[in-house]
């Protein structure tokens, strides 16, 4: 969703990342995402969001071993509210979550 959206449950969440100093691939292995309320408390692992679908947009302005850099995932498990969901990147040449976008929504 675009940030500041409201969205209705199941919504798709979808975009595209990679790690440029990877030598090879896209240098991600798997997606996290998370739903932080924007009223504070406890952050919900939502969860693990399919990882490389074929992008030729990204591919074909970054480079062709980055065209599956593409996630999405079905979202539903979200009570109504205000939230930032932000997605993680584990890269594979830090072996950690070094990557994050962020965007917030109103889920109803």
């Amino acid at each position: 969703p675009l940030h500041l959206s409201t969205v209705t449950r199941p919504f798709l969440l979808a975009g595209w990342t990679f790690d440029p100093s990877a030598p090879t691939g896209t240098g991600v292995d798997t997606i996290h995402l998370w739903a932080f309320p924007a009223s504070g408390g406890a952050p919900t692992f939502v969860g693990v969001p399919a990882y490389g679908s074929a992008r030729p947009d990204v591919g074909g302005y970054f480079g062709t071993r980055f065209t599956p850099s593409g996630y999405n995932m079905a979202v539903s498990s979200l009570a109504p509210g205000m939230y930032d969901l932000i997605v993680f990147a584990h890269s594979l040449v830090t072996n950690s979550f070094d990557a994050a976008q962020v965007v917030r929504v109103t889920v109803q």
